[in-house]
């Protein structure tokens, strides 16, 4: 199991939509970087490597923000997140065959924060 923690909570959908591409290749490119920063710092070179086999993965990903989404605005919100830890070769694909489970949940609360879990 492999936990990773990003300082901020995953936007919302309704502020995605309206994004120019640019700002949101560049949200990709942060979570990308605290994705391999917290893994080099948190796990040892077993565990990375144990954590990019090409297996089917279980994600869960925990918001922690000033105020709940919607449920649809937080899945929408959160596909920047989930490329980029097919890009950290977290995930193989996201698809059925690969990401067996995909669940969000959220919390109102400070400091505000994106708890990723993967199985």
């Amino acid at each position: 199991m492999i936990e990773i923690t990003i300082s901020e909570p995953v936007p919302s959908l309704n502020v995605t939509l309206s994004e120019h591409w640019a700002v949101k290749r560049k949200r990709k490119g942060v979570y990308e970087r605290d994705i391999l920063l917290a893994l080099l710092e948190k796990y040892t070179l077993k565990e990375r490597r144990a954590a990019m086999e090409k297996v089917p993965r279980a994600v869960r990903i925990h918001s922690k923000r000033a105020r709940k989404l919607d449920i649809d605005n937080l899945f929408g919100g959160g596909k920047s997140l989930i490329d980029a830890l097919r890009s950290c070769k977290l995930l193989v694909e996201d698809n059925e065959e690969w990401l067996l489970s995909l669940e969000y949940t959220q919390e109102t609360g400070r400091p505000y924060s994106t708890t990723i879990t993967i199985t």
